[in-house]
């Protein structure tokens, strides 16, 4: 299915992500008995992500949705070497998890050492279309992004990974 801020017209894409979500738990609250929930789920972050975002120097992330949430809460990511970009245009300038959104254009990839798109399924199609012609020629960065990894055993555990993602020739 399609998101509301996957969709193409601003004025029907939510007007933020955060209030989205905070109606959804409350509409959950309140009208879904704990009992009807069967399991709850936890996610858990890969080795190779979690060494990628340990790395030091500049990073940025592309996407403020679920997953970028995700990482935000979990990591200390300083405000001088990450940026958060978005492609929505009506999330730039607004604050996400203590980040201002900027858009991808106003975003130093040119001298990120890591570029992680966050938007799960999309990673190579938004690397492609949004982020490789704004990048230099001889970038020498890892353009990376973050997709779900899954288990047989179904631990109520989601897992997050990195998955490189090869740069234009």
């Amino acid at each position: 299915g399609e998101g509301s801020k996957q969709k193409a017209d601003p004025a029907l894409a939510s007007t933020s992500w955060a209030t989205e979500r905070q109606l959804f738990e409350r509409l959950v609250d309140r009208f879904v008995a704990p009992d009807w929930i069967a399991s709850e789920r936890t996610t858990a972050l890969g080795v190779r992500l979690e060494r990628f975002l340990a790395r030091p120097g500049p990073l940025v992330l592309y996407g403020a949705g679920t997953v970028a949430e995700t990482l935000l809460a979990r990591r200390d990511f300083p405000h001088d070497r990450t940026t958060l970009c978005s492609g929505l245009p009506e999330e730039a300038g607004r604050s996400f998890h203590g980040h201002t959104i900027v858009a991808p254009a106003e975003a130093p990839l040119a001298t990120a050492d890591r570029i992680l798109v966050t938007p799960l399924h999309r990673g190579e199609k938004i690397a492609a279309q949004v982020l490789a012609p704004l990048l230099p020629e001889g970038f020498a960065g890892v353009l990376a992004a973050v997709e779900r990894e899954t288990d047989p055993r179904d631990d109520g555990i989601e897992r997050l990974e990195l998955r490189e993602i090869p740069l234009p020739a």
